[in-house]
């Protein structure tokens, strides 16, 4: 048998080889699951909500980064659950009440914006109080969030931009992504990120 034709299934093996771990690796990041929900979807509805609406949220421009997010926040913060409550609002001229769920937050850390840790917020998510999201799952009592806000006079309280592409769980100091256009977040350390932005974005 000659070296030509030892060598040649060889490197045929460490081609396929090759090929099934960059597979895998790729699955591996289509499969990220977020942590588990601390609230989880009750057995009986919320009379008061509309239902489980399948909410549009505009979603970041594929080359966009966590840097561009940022820029185009009011806000972002990390936070902490405090408690929410649910109210009607009145959008401008519309003729129907709209029901959002107002959360009030807990202000840990200022990385953009004009707040001061230790003041809470209000942040607004379209739907009743028990009203889920497959894809953005309310956030539970207690959990801590690094968000990237917008002020919304509307409803007189931030939104999130791009719901849950921008929103991330923190988990033992880390980033856990509720959205897929930035998983590769995935790990991060909060401090690590909030320095990264701080170089670039203004705080005020």
């Amino acid at each position: 048998m000659t070296r030509r034709s030892i060598i040649w299934p060889i490197g045929m093996v460490l081609i396929l080889v090759g090929a099934g771990y960059g597979w895998h690796a790729w699955m591996g990041w289509r499969t990220i699951t977020p942590p588990p929900v601390a609230a989880l979807k009750p057995a009986v509805p919320d009379l008061d909500a509309p239902g489980e609406l399948n909410v549009e949220y505009g979603a970041p421009k594929e080359t966009d980064t966590l840097e561009d997010v940022a820029r185009d926040a009011d806000v972002v913060l990390v936070v902490r659950l405090v408690t929410d409550r649910t109210e009607q609002k009145e959008p401008g001229s519309q003729p129907a009440t709209m029901r959002y769920t107002i959360y009030t937050f807990h202000i840990l850390e200022i990385i953009k914006g004009a707040l001061h840790a230790g003041q809470n917020i209000s942040v607004a998510r379209f739907g009743g109080r028990l009203n889920f999201e497959d894809v953005f799952p309310r956030p539970g009592l207690g959990e801590t969030f690094v968000m990237f806000l917008k002020w919304s006079p509307t409803v007189d309280a931030y939104e999130n931009i791009h719901g849950p592409e921008t929103t991330f769980r923190v988990v033992r100091g880390t980033m856990q992504p509720m959205g897929w256009h930035f998983r590769r977040q995935q790990g991060r350390k909060v401090e690590d990120v909030a320095r990264q932005l701080r170089r670039i974005v203004p705080r005020r």
